[in-house]
């Protein structure tokens, strides 16, 4: 038949500026390490196309949210919760999902990004989430800043918009867990429409 490569060295790779084509699918079996920029048409992690929920450059990446307020949004109350829905609604998330995820928001700290549990005190919950280390070691802003860390996220802590990308990367890496009697994934979650 035919001879197609699988791999290239293009004509024009030298010593000082190395290339190499690869074709077809690649699998890699272990680590892979990139220390360099990465182009791809289509991202997908564990299934999940990564694009509004992943397109920044850090943590959840960009928030899908415009920074912009609609006119009747007045108080910073409303416009925390504006901020969660429209990053949510960005991220893909159905309304049904965007809106349990207010609920939440507002159960656990009325949506305040600062909110404290506990003054500082190990154990307690932070955030509009309220992160909470459950070994009760460190101070619930501790716990989420040390998250934020391995996450990539890079905004500032306090805000609605680290937290959130947080969230979307703490759901896939350990947070969000799947029960019988809650049997759904966060992907899944996100899609609900009841």
């Amino acid at each position: 038949g035919a001879l197609l490569n699988v791999l290239e060295i293009p004509k024009d790779s030298t010593a000082e500026n190395r290339k190499l084509n690869l074709y077809g699918e690649v699998k890699v079996d272990g680590n892979l390490t990139i220390s360099g920029k990465t182009n791809t048409k289509e991202l997908y992690v564990n299934g999940v196309k990564i694009d509004t929920n992943g397109g920044g450059n850090s943590g959840g990446g960009d928030t899908g949210w415009n920074g912009q307020y609609p006119p009747e949004v007045i108080s910073d109350r409303d416009k925390r919760y504006w901020q969660i829905w429209a990053m949510a609604i960005g991220a893909g998330f159905s309304k049904q999902a965007a809106a349990a995820l207010l609920g939440n928001a507002q159960g656990e700290s009325d949506a305040n990004p600062t909110a404290d549990e506990s003054n500082s005190a190990p154990g307690f919950g932070y955030g509009v989430w309220q992160w909470t280390d459950s070994s009760g070691a460190s101070p619930g802003r501790v716990y989420m800043i040390n998250l934020m860390t391995r996450a990539g996220v890079t905004d500032n802590p306090d805000t609605i918009t680290a937290q959130f990308k947080l969230l979307m990367w703490h759901a896939q890496n350990g947070q969000w867990i799947a029960k019988s009697s809650y049997p759904y994934s966060w992907t899944q979650f996100m899609t609900l429409t009841n």
